[in-house]
C-alpha cells in the first residue's frame, strides 16, 4: 500500500464532556454529535456492567487510573473521535469519566497508525488542559481554552517522514528495554508482554524519553498489531496510558467495544497484577501464538526491519 503524505487539517469538533468534582452533574461543550453519543453509551453501559459484576470492588481499579488516551473509530459517522479521558466523579460522588476530545474525518489515503503522530500536539494539549482544570467549578475558562486550542493547533506536515525516520533509526533493544546483546525468542517476549482478552489485545511497552518519539512509538505498535493480524487497512479502537516509571499499556479492539470490554479495560489498566474475585472475570490468553513460528530475532534490528521480518514470516 502506498502511503499518502497528505493529512486532513479541517477542524470538525473539539470539546469536552463528562463529570468533574466541582459540578452537580454532567458538563459538556461541543458534545452534541453522534460521535460522542456512541462513546457515552459505551461508557454508561460499561460502568453499569462493572457495578453489576463487582459491586464496589471495581472502584479501586477505576481510581488508580490517572488518564487514558484514545482513538475511537466506532462512531456510526464518517469521523473518528480522539482524545483523553480520566476517571472522575461529580459533586455527589457519582462516577463517570471526564473526556477532552476532537472529531477528525476518516480518510482512506491517510495511514491509520499515524493518528497519534499526526495529532501529538493535540494529545499533549489535552493532557495539559486536563491537569489544570480537574478542580474547576466554572466552565467559562475551559471553554475559552478549548476554543483557543482549535484556533492555535497546528499539525506537523512532515509527520510521515518523521515516523519513517523513527522506525528506521530505532532498534528493538531501545523499545523492548531488555539488557541482552544479541537475540530474543519472540514468542517468549509476546507471552510475557501481550494479553489477549475477549475482544481486547493488551501490550505492555516501554516509553521513550522524547515525548515526540513516544507518539511515534504508539504509531509503531498500531502498525505492528495490524501486521500481526494481517490486516494493514484495519482501524481498531486504541487506548493507551503511561505510568511514572516509563512503562505503559496499549489496548486494541477491532470491533465495537462492549460493556464487558470496558470492565476488561478497567481491570487491566494498572501496572501491577492484582488477584481478586473480580479479576478472575477478566480471563485472558498470552500473545505467545500470535506468530506460529518460533522466531529468534536480533535486538539490533531496526523497527522497519522488524516489521518486514514479521511480514515475511506471516506470508
Amino acid at each position: 500500500m502506498s502511503i499518502d503524505n497528505s493529512i486532513n487539517t479541517k477542524n470538525i469538533t473539539t470539546g469536552f464532556f463528562g463529570k468533574l468534582t466541582g459540578f452537580a452533574d454532567f458538563i459538556k461543550y461541543n458534545a452534541a454529535g453522534k460521535e460522542i453519543l456512541a462513546i457515552d453509551n459505551w461508557l454508561q453501559e460499561g460502568l453499569a456492567f462493572a457495578k453489576l459484576k463487582s459491586k464496589n470492588e471495581w472502584k479501586s481499579y477505576y481510581e488508580k487510573i490517572t488518564k487514558i488516551n484514545f482513538i475511537y473509530p466506532f462512531t456510526d459517522t464518517d469521523n473518528i473521535t480522539i482524545g483523553i479521558m480520566c476517571p472522575s466523579y461529580d459533586k455527589s460522588g457519582r462516577s463517570f469519566p471526564f473526556l477532552l476530545f476532537r472529531n477528525i474525518e476518516k480518510r482512506a489515503n491517510e495511514p491509520y497508525y499515524l493518528i497519534p503522530s499526526f495529532y501529538n500536539r493535540l494529545f499533549e494539549g489535552f493532557e495539559e488542559i486536563l491537569e489544570v482544570n480537574k478542580n474547576i467549578q466554572d466552565t467559562a475558562n475551559l471553554k475559552a481554552v478549548i476554543d483557543n486550542l482549535n484556533q492555535s493547533l497546528t499539525i506537523n506536515q512532515n509527520t510521515l517522514n518523521d515516523y519513517k525516520s523513527f522506525i528506521s533509526k530505532t532498534d528493538l533493544n531501545r523499545i523492548f528495554g531488555i539488557n541482552e546483546n544479541e537475540a530474543i525468542q519472540l514468542n517468549d517476549y509476546f507471552e510475557k508482554n501481550i494479553k489477549i482478552l475477549q475482544h481486547l489485545i493488551c501490550i505492555k511497552y516501554n516509553s521513550i524519553e522524547s515525548r515526540l518519539d513516544n507518539y511515534s512509538l504508539i504509531s509503531f505498535y498500531i502498525q505492528l498489531i495490524q501486521v500481526l493480524l494481517k490486516n494493514q487497512n484495519s482501524s481498531p479502537a486504541v487506548f493507551w496510558l503511561d505510568f511514572d516509571d516509563n512503562t505503559g499499556l496499549i489496548f486494541f479492539t477491532f470491533s465495537r467495544p462492549t460493556p464487558k470490554d470496558f470492565l476488561d479495560l478497567l481491570l487491566n489498566s494498572n501496572k501491577t497484577e492484582e488477584s481478586s474475585d473480580i479479576t478472575e472475570q477478566s480471563s485472558y490468553s498470552s500473545g505467545k501464538y500470535l506468530i506460529q513460528d518460533n522466531l529468534i530475532i536480533n535486538y539490533n534490528l531496526k523497527l522497519t526491519e522488524f516489521l518486514n521480518y514479521i511480514k515475511t514470516h506471516l506470508s
